[in-house]
């Protein structure tokens, strides 16, 4: 079996797991590229430096990122299949309409990025960290209603016989001034 950088590469109908193979790109810089319609399947990027990169509708299926560093990339309108990035160092660089599906994203650094909707959820499912990064765009929703329970903050709670803030701050004048009668 060859090993390029685009082999088809399938975890979930490979019976035979020992015999897939990753191609592996580590300890690699790679600087002002644009990278347009291009499909990453397979592979294994460790170690590897990305400068002012632009991936463009790009489909990543069943790669791995690990203990790369990207600084002012951009993924833009780009697919993420099957696939982990972990433990990577991310610099001033854009997510603008990206799709997650299936793909691990853990233990990772984001530092003054721009990040979208999508990829946000998907950042505070695992443990990284985000320092100054900007959310880009609207949230629609469909994805503020996808959060799990626990992550959305509790109602607070309201006394159902009062129904304006006047009430409310009657109500708790009355309440103290009985207190006070009641203590002299």
């Amino acid at each position: 079996m060859e090993n390029t950088l685009t082999k088809f590469f399938n975890p979930i109908y490979n019976q035979v797991h020992d015999i897939a193979h990753y191609e592996v790109i580590e300890n690699e810089v790679i600087d002002a590229r644009v990278l347009n319609k291009l499909s990453i399947s397979g592979s294994l990027f460790s170690l590897t430096t990305f400068n002012d990169v632009t991936f463009e509708s790009c489909v990543f299926y069943g790669s791995v990122f690990k203990n790369c560093t990207f600084s002012g990339c951009k993924f833009l309108n780009c697919r993420f299949e099957f696939g982990e990035i972990i433990e990577c160092d991310f610099r001033a660089t854009t997510f603008d309409n990206c799709f997650w599906d299936f793909t691990v994203l853990s233990a990772n650094v984001l530092n003054l990025c721009k990040i979208d909707g999508k990829t946000s959820f998907y950042l505070h499912k695992e443990d990284n960290e985000l320092h100054g990064c900007i959310l880009a765009g609207p949230v629609s929703w469909e994805e503020v209603l996808s959060a799990p329970e626990d992550e959305v903050p509790p109602a607070i709670p309201v006394d159902e016989n009062i129904f304006s803030l006047s009430e409310y701050l009657e109500e708790k004048t009355r309440t103290l001034m009985h207190i006070f009668n009641l203590a002299s």
